[in-house]
């Protein structure tokens, strides 16, 4: 079967590879799928068994470390392949989803520590929604907002005739190319205009967060009737997130290149994003269905595009900055700037893994509480329908 790529020369390999990866990436996401709809169809099926619960809280922590400690090896091992081996196209989506998908495992079961998080259905069904429906949702509103963008910058330009024209020759120019780094090239120069720079900025750090963060918990508006705790909202949003972040880091790799090892690195912050902001965003809707906190869920919703939005702006000006040419103002200037940036990334980073650690703590049920709650589930066994 693989025959015919074994035969291609090392340039028509390199150029293949993200066909393939992407390729992966989309089977890896239909077969985790797979558990949300096994137990969909379990419960149709026998709607009078009990709910399969979550598995043993230490078995997840001890599988999780173990994934955690694998990542370092997974990592080196597709740098290696990425710069070495005429086989990428068959190793690396593999390796690719080791590296996204062991970061996920272990944040996943670090924010549960000591919460609920409802039966293996739910969590499942939540982590398919985040995996599949709200990105593609998202992806839809996104391609939307960008038209609705590119017309406003183009009412705009129409007083620049010539400029104009320039865009629209840019336009038929990237319908020819297919390197994601051409295409780089080609629409470096334009980001100096100060309208299309404005234009960036706008969609990638204002609406690309206010679409994402409204769309990612979508999965926990089916439990809105079911009156979850906070902090099961906040587990599953957190679940949600986890799922979003796997595919967006998935498809991201798709396309890295020779830089597949440093993005692959960077992306596991990304993901922590995701996660963090939607876990909030679920937090808050199970406050504002159970105790009719609105104005909260407003001030979350408002935090959660305010940190996307920052950290979205930073990635943006790192890739936007080199074009300029701030040398002449000060020698070394642009790469004074761009080690800031990456401070700057590194710092929110921290930041975001302390809330993620201080909103578990904030939630975990008192002691006394959680014997009462222990006492409960004893008595009276969680059913199907309850999630």
């Amino acid at each position: 079967m693989f025959s015919g790529v074994g035969k291609l020369g090392a340039s028509d390999r390199a150029a293949a590879l993200p066909d393939f990866m992407l390729a992966a990436s989309f089977l890896a996401g239909s077969l985790l799928v797979v558990p949300s709809a096994w137990y969909a169809f379990r419960r149709l099926k026998h709607p009078e068994m009990d709910a399969p619960r979550a598995p043993s809280t230490i078995l997840t922590r001890l599988l999780s470390w173990l994934g955690i400690f694998l990542f370092p090896a997974a990592l080196v091992a597709g740098d290696w392949v990425v710069r070495h081996s005429d086989m990428a196209w068959l190793w690396l989506p593999g390796i690719s989803l080791a590296v996204t998908g062991l970061p996920v495992v272990w944040l996943v079961a670090t924010g549960k520590r000591g919460l609920s998080g409802g039966s293996r259905q739910r969590q499942w069904g939540l982590f398919a929604g985040g995996l599949v429906g709200s990105p593609l949702l998202s992806i839809l509103f996104e391609v939307l907002a960008l038209v609705g963008l590119v017309l406003v910058i183009m009412i705009v330009l129409a007083f620049d005739p010539a400029m104009l024209q320039e865009l629209t020759d840019l336009a038929l120019r990237l319908e020819t190319l297919t390197n994601p780094e051409d295409w780089m090239q080609a629409i470096a120069p334009y980001l100096e205009r100060p309208v299309i720079l404005t234009g960036v900025f706008t969609y990638a750090a204002v609406l690309i967060p206010l679409i994402e963060e409204a769309l990612k918990p979508l999965g926990l508006w089916v439990l809105a009737k079911r009156r979850i705790t906070p902090a099961e909202g906040f587990v599953g949003g957190m679940i949600c997130g986890a799922g979003f972040g796997l595919f967006e880091n998935l498809i991201a790799l798709s396309t890295s290149g020779e830089q597949w090892a440093l993005l692959a690195g960077i992306r596991i912050s990304t993901a922590l994003l995701h996660m963090l902001t939607t876990g909030v965003m679920g937090w808050a809707l199970a406050n504002a269905w159970t105790n009719r906190r609105y104005l909260w869920l407003v001030l979350s919703y408002a935090c959660a595009v305010s940190l996307h939005g920052i950290w979205n702006g930073l990635g943006i000006a790192s890739f936007t900055l080199p074009q300029y040419n701030l040398s002449a103002v000060e020698p070394g200037a642009i790469e004074i700037l761009l080690g800031l940036m990456v401070i700057g990334f590194g710092v929110i980073a921290i930041i975001n893994f302390l809330l993620f650690l201080g909103i578990n703590r904030r939630l975990r049920p008192k002691p006394e509480f959680q014997t009462l709650q222990i006492q409960s589930q004893a008595i009276t066994p969680p059913s199907f329908y309850q999630d």
